[in-house]
């Protein structure tokens, strides 16, 4: 039983989480002590879905409580994040680039499995901004709500270190972020996140971030994901404005919260809205 197994070495960690050996084939992924149980099964039950219906998530396994937090296990997958990768063979940024964008492609499936739309997860947010004025909130729901629907898988938290390339494909992991909507949606919080997000305190930046471009990066992706879907970048960038205004609600760093406020308040100020 699952519940037999004591967590092993510490694999890795984030904002909501670490990540532990869990006996050979497994994975615990033990929750932040601030973290809703129901955040953590939410995450839990969308894995589940996405892996029953495109094998892109890992398998999940259990819910389990361990240390007086949430867990859940998953399956362990084999090799490495792309992060990782690119951080071992970054002359190769190119390369994963690319994978990065059909990835991304691949996921954005149309689906009828049941979760938060992309308009009101942002809406939400953006009303627990706290930097924001109300005025401000005000004009970037009201533009939001101008802004296509939509019915495909978006990740929202779509990064190299969020994809495993495992068994020569890539497999997607850590899905406490999953909406459905606009998949345009997903492509601009991508590249919010490439560009301004920052690692949280006490962690040191990968090095591919720190040495390299991080716009070059992302424009690469762009550039692909757009010949192989037809998009244009304008309609990525119509997102701009919802996904920057929601970005303040979440626990970053400072300095990174001032860096997207800036750059809001820019849109914001050549919207006219």
């Amino acid at each position: 039983m699952a519940e037999m197994i004591e967590k092993g070495r510490l694999l890795g960690q984030g904002r909501t989480a670490e990540i532990f050996e869990w006996g050979r084939d497994c994975v615990l992924k033990l929750y932040r002590e601030d973290m809703p149980e129901s955040i953590c099964r939410q995450e839990f039950e969308w894995t589940g879905r996405v892996y029953e219906h495109f094998k892109v998530a890992p398998k999940p396994v259990q819910m389990i409580f361990l240390d007086g937090r949430s867990g859940a296990i998953y399956e362990r997958l084999s090799g490495e994040t792309m992060l990782t990768e690119m951080n071992r063979t970054p002359w190769r940024a190119g390369k994963f680039a690319k994978m990065l964008a059909k990835s991304h492609i691949d996921l954005h499936k149309t689906t009828d499995i049941e979760a938060i739309p992309v308009k009101e997860k942002l809406a939400r947010d953006i009303e627990n901004a706290g930097l924001l004025s109300p005025e401000e909130k005000k004009k970037a729901i009201d533009y939001l709500h101008t802004l296509p629907d939509g019915k495909s898988i978006c990740h929202f938290d779509f990064h190299p270190d969020n994809v495993m390339i495992s068994d020569g494909r890539c497999r997607v992991i850590d899905w406490m972020n999953a909406c459905v909507g606009d998949p345009l949606s997903d492509v601009a919080r991508t590249e919010l996140l490439l560009i301004y997000a920052e690692p949280p305190d006490g962690h040191t930046p990968s090095s591919i971030f720190a040495s390299a471009s991080r716009r070059f990066f992302f424009a690469l992706y762009r550039m692909e994901y757009r010949k192989r879907t037809g998009s244009k970048n304008a309609d990525i960038k119509k997102w701009a404005i919802p996904v920057a205004a929601a970005r303040l609600s979440e626990g970053v760093p400072e300095s990174e919260l001032k860096k997207v406020y800036m750059v809001l308040r820019r849109m914001l100020d050549r919207a006219c809205l």
